[in-house]
């Protein structure tokens, strides 16, 4: 979405470990939309956490989902049923609102038009989002579907960081997460 790389990615589960901040600048030159600043707060991933520190992380991520004007739940099309059912039992524990979160099915370049359709309707019979998105993050595929309705939702303020800021990590935590992928 931010056209550059903000946050480490692994195929290992439960890489983030913290809260970072993706900051997308929008220049809408001679259209109705002022230019736009959306601030995309990745948190570490939802499961079942076993260890002390994983309860740690996943108090920290639910307490953070209320902090934010709108929350995108991201899901993996590619998601097998053993992932899929520990996403349920974590949508059903978790307090969200309904007009203030959306979700998001990705990768849906990997997958069959109508496996998409009945994951999108087994995740609406467990939480019913006001709004779906599918995209492909990595192709592009409804990602400018995705920019312009936060821009409609999310509320005017003046930007919060410079035009030529990309995320809140410093040099420093960014190239130690880096290696750390």
């Amino acid at each position: 979405l931010l056209g550059q790389k903000v946050s480490i990615v692994s195929r290992k589960v439960q890489t983030t470990r913290f809260t970072t901040k993706g900051i997308l600048n929008i220049k809408n030159p001679g259209n109705n939309n002022p230019d736009c600043q959306i601030i995309f707060v990745d948190t570490p991933g939802l499961f079942e956490p076993k260890k002390p520190l994983e309860k740690h992380i996943v108090n920290n991520t639910i307490s953070e989902l209320n902090n934010h004007e709108h929350i995108c739940v991201l899901y993996d099309a590619t998601s097998n049923k053993k992932k899929f059912l520990e996403f349920a039992k974590i949508i059903k524990n978790i307090n969200l609102n309904k007009n203030n979160s959306s979700l998001i099915i990705n990768k849906i370049d990997l997958i069959e038009k109508e496996k998409l359709l009945i994951i999108v309707k087994n995740i609406q019979e467990i939480f019913e989002f006001k709004n779906v998105f599918m995209i492909s993050a990595k192709k592009g595929q409804g990602c400018e579907d995705l920019i312009n309705f936060l821009q409609i939702v999310l509320p005017k303020s003046p930007f919060l960081y410079d035009e030529d800021q990309l995320t809140d990590l410093s040099e420093r935590v960014f190239a130690a997460e880096i290696t750390r992928e």
